[in-house]
């Protein structure tokens, strides 16, 4: 397969609370720019039984099947406390 052009970013800020105590804000970025990178495809023979009566049909491009594919972009926001 082709290489994986995938960027994850983490932003985060410390705020100070008491002089053992620090919280943390954090926002994650999964694939940055939704690329739709492939991670897995194959070959399935006769998967498809309606149409396995024809020899010449193949499900998709070159008789490979796309099975999976990287998720779209997600954001996920966190705390955390350090004590």
């Amino acid at each position: 397969m082709d290489m994986q052009n995938i960027l994850d970013l983490r932003l985060e800020k410390l705020i100070h609370l008491a002089k053992n105590y620090r919280l943390g804000v954090m926002i994650d970025c999964f694939n940055v720019f939704n690329a739709n990178t492939i991670t897995s495809w194959g070959t399935r023979y006769d998967y498809d039984w309606l149409l396995s009566s024809d020899p010449d049909y193949t499900p998709s491009t070159e008789g490979h099947d796309l099975l999976g594919i990287i998720n779209p972009r997600q954001i996920r926001l966190g705390i955390r406390l350090i004590f």
